[in-house]
């Protein structure tokens, strides 16, 4: 399959709405968040908030100086059984 002719800075991007869009996967994701509204994954819009909250700057965040529940957060918020944002894009791939 061949690179869609769009940006090639939107390929490296840490922003997650632009890497929806270089994949071409917004209405899947718009899917699965009326999805989530419809109470079939209800959890997949506090995942995807909790996971969209992520920047490329907090990885520079100093040892310590982030709370381990909110990190705890952000993990569960990828990997959560069905309604994990990882598990959403391994099912649509």
């Amino acid at each position: 399959e061949e690179v869609p002719d769009r940006n090639i800075r939107d390929f490296w991007s840490h922003d997650f709405s632009k890497l929806i869009k270089v994949a071409g996967i917004q209405e899947k994701l718009q899917d699965r968040l009326r999805a989530s509204y419809d109470d079939v994954f209800p959890e997949f819009e506090i995942c995807w908030e909790i996971a969209n909250e992520w920047s490329e700057a907090s990885r520079y965040t100093l040892v310590g100086s982030i709370q381990a529940n909110r990190a705890k957060n952000l993990i569960d918020a990828i990997t959560w059984p069905k309604t994990g944002v990882l598990i959403w894009l391994k099912s649509i791939c």
